[in-house]
C-alpha cells in the first residue's frame, strides 16, 4: 500500500535512522521519523521496499509511487558515492518539509525534491520558501517522460513555476 508509505524510519533497537532499501523485517520494530507512530517494513518482489504506517494519522503519510521511490533511492546511492558530499539522508524531517533526499554538497546544505505528480503552485512555493528560511538550497527535479518530447506538450502551472524558479523560460 503506497498511500501511507516512506523510505526511512527509526529502528527501535538502537534509535538509528534506517532506509527500507537496506533493512530486513527482523531488525524491527520501526517508528516514523515525524510522528513516532509504528511503521511496518513492506518487502516484495514487485514493489520497492518501504515503510508503511499502521494508521493514517501522520501528516507525511501521503501516497508515493514506486517510480518516485526508485528515483529517490538512485539519487541517494549516487550522492553517497560522490566526493564532497556528506550527511546524505532520505526523507530528513525538517519541520513542515521533508525532502526526498538531502545532503551537504561542498559545504552547502541541499534538499532534493523529486516531483513526479502534480502539486499546486502554492504548495511548491510554500516548500521552497520554507527551505529558503532554513538556509537550504532546494533542487526540484522533474524526471523525463516520453510526453516531454511531444511537440504539443504544454507544461502545467507547477512545472512552469519550477522552470521560472531556475530562470529558465518556458512557453
Amino acid at each position: 500500500d503506497s498511500s501511507n508509505s516512506m523510505l526511512s524510519a527509526r529502528r527501535k533497537s538502537d534509535g538509528q535512522t534506517v532506509h527500507a532499501y537496506f533493512e530486513t523485517k527482523a531488525n524491527g520494530p520501526f517508528y516514523c521519523l515525524v510522528c513516532n507512530d509504528p511503521v511496518v517494513l513492506k518487502v516484495g518482489k514487485n514493489k520497492i521496499n518501504h515503510f508503511a504506517h499502521e494508521s493514517l494519522t501522520c501528516r507525511f503519510a501521503e501516497g508515493e509511487s514506486d517510480a518516485h521511490r526508485c528515483c529517490k533511492i538512485e539519487i541517494y546511492k549516487a550522492l553517497k558515492q560522490t566526493s564532497g558530499v556528506t550527511d546524505v539522508m532520505l526523507e530528513r524531517p525538517l519541520g513542515i518539509v521533508r525532502p526526498d533526499v538531502s545532503a551537504i554538497i561542498n559545504g552547502v546544505q541541499v534538499a532534493i525534491e523529486v516531483q513526479i505528480s502534480s502539486l499546486s503552485v502554492e504548495t511548491i512555493m510554500r516548500r521552497t520558501i520554507d527551505y529558503h528560511r532554513k538556509g537550504i538550497y532546494v533542487l526540484w527535479l522533474l524526471p523525463w517522460t516520453p510526453k516531454l518530447d511531444s511537440k504539443r506538450y504544454s507544461p502545467k502551472p507547477w512545472e512552469k513555476w519550477i522552470h521560472a524558479c531556475y530562470f529558465v523560460s518556458v512557453r
